[in-house]
């Protein structure tokens, strides 16, 4: 296949592009890119009770093009998410956190599409089933994950009991193919493997939901394809599919890649007294570690690893402000690159790849965005200051030219508003960035998201 943009002997090289410092200063715990082909140079950020929508310019800059502020003070963000609205196609972004909700915000017409109520805790995670841009699944501390459809705007299962975790359920993963398996991880030390094939009925039925008067029946699951705490001592704060193959992380300072491999006999993490119904649902497996991808300094939970569309690059920062990239399929793992930048000392939360991976972003404990690019081999080549992914210059140039978009046609105009949401105008004391180093243009729309619903609720994501 063709070399990408930035490739020498199929090694990518990458240079420190920009950073910007959201004006918060709190954690960022998510960034996010959208992947659907006609946004795959925008992405979104959440922190304190703030969403940001950015775009990356070619030359190396941010656009700040959207802001959504929740009217609730004490909301704090913990992940967001995109997909598209099934009838116009419009890119929508999931927001959660600390009050067990999900708002659900049109970034076309700048409007609350939902909110979602349900969960008893904060929620930690969501994933979108691949293919089904309408059903997406939360994980909560209250130890439940739950199934949810945008269109009918119903929860359709409730996953949790028996089989479920025993402790706050901190990161899922679908699997990229197979639309009815997912993965969860969490504070019990669990990596769980679920498969939703069995109520597909109760999905397909979801769909045709109209009843104004009634709730959709939700049903329950309580029992996993795949349980055990032998992968990992401690808290499993990421999961990933890498094909057919799995990633977790957790605290000991590596990511492994790991296979289920099923056995005779019952299941060796069953507790005692655990019931014949459990036993005669969860099949017994053990786990075969394929790989162990060193990660030093990372003794904090709560760190996200990322890969790119192409499952051929796996990107995870630590606690000192540094970025690790490895090719997850080579054999044996092997680093190749660490990714510095001079203001990035506190610990990185989570990273984002483009779909072809010319664009590493990492968001941090301040409040910083950071960005690396690939490079062109004869740029990288006679780069000066050292290897082109370690520099840590400020980018040259001034800030690109106008891109057209659908977020571009909308930036200076009034979003609809259906009393959700009220809109404010650029530069509004409810929301903004500065945007520093990486000169941010300031042309966003910024938008107000009701109060709808507020909870007693903490969440540590310290050392």
């Amino acid at each position: 296949p063709p070399r990408r943009r930035g490739m020498e002997d199929g090694r990518p090289k990458y240079k420190f592009a920009g950073l910007i410092e959201e004006d918060h200063r709190a954690p960022i715990y998510c960034i996010c890119f959208n992947e659907h082909p006609s946004y795959q140079d925008v992405f979104a950020s959440v922190g304190h009770n703030r969403a940001t929508v950015y775009r990356c310019l070619p030359d190396h800059k941010f656009e700040e093009l959207q802001v959504y502020v929740d009217a609730d003070k004490e909301e704090r963000f913990f992940v967001c998410k995109w997909t598209l609205h099934v009838g116009s196609s419009n890119p929508l972004l999931l927001l959660a956190g600390l009050k067990g909700i999900v708002r659900v915000v049109d970034c076309i017409t700048l409007t609350l599409v939902h909110t979602f109520a349900g969960h008893g805790n904060s929620i930690n995670d969501i994933a979108l089933l691949p293919g089904q841009p309408s059903l997406f699944l939360t994980a909560s501390k209250d130890e439940a994950i739950r199934l949810w459809n945008l269109e009918t705007r119903c929860c359709v299962l409730i996953i949790s009991g028996e089989g479920g975790h025993s402790n706050e359920v901190l990161t899922l993963a679908c699997h990229p193919w197979h639309p009815h398996r997912f993965l969860s991880g969490g504070m019990d030390n669990m990596v769980k493997i679920w498969s939703l094939e069995e109520h597909a009925s109760v999905i397909e039925a979801s769909f045709t939901w109209q009843s104004k008067t009634k709730t959709f029946p939700t049903k329950m699951m309580h029992f996993p394809r795949f349980s055990s705490d032998q992968v990992h001592a401690n808290y499993v704060d990421c999961v990933r599919w890498l094909g057919d193959l799995c990633l977790s992380k957790s605290v000991d300072e590596r990511i492994l890649l790991w296979k289920p491999v099923e056995e005779e006999g019952p299941p060796r993490t069953a507790a005692p007294g655990t019931s014949a119904r459990v036993l005669a649902q969860c099949k017994t497996f053990t786990t075969l570690i394929l790989q162990e991808f060193h990660l030093p300094d990372s003794h904090v939970w709560f760190v996200r690893f990322s890969l790119d569309a192409s499952l051929s690059l796996l990107a995870c920062g630590n606690r000192m402000g540094r970025v690790f990239l490895w090719n997850p399929s080579q054999v044996p793992a092997t680093l190749l690159h660490e990714l510095k930048a001079t203001q990035s000392r506190r610990v990185i939360r989570q990273t984002s790849l483009a779909r072809d991976a010319r664009i590493v972003l990492a968001c941090n404990e301040d409040g910083c965005i950071f960005r690396w690019d690939a490079v062109p081999s004869g740029v990288a080549r006679s780069a000066s200051g050292g290897d082109a992914e370690e520099s840590s210059e400020d980018p040259p140039g001034r800030p690109g030219a106008k891109h057209g978009s659908k977020y571009k046609g909308r930036g200076r105009q009034h979003g609809k508003s259906d009393g959700a949401i009220k809109s404010c105008g650029p530069g509004s004391s409810s929301g903004g960035c500065v945007g520093r180093r990486s000169r941010s243009r300031s042309r966003s729309k910024s938008v107000e998201i009701s109060k709808q619903r507020s909870s007693d609720g903490d969440k540590s994501a310290s050392e």
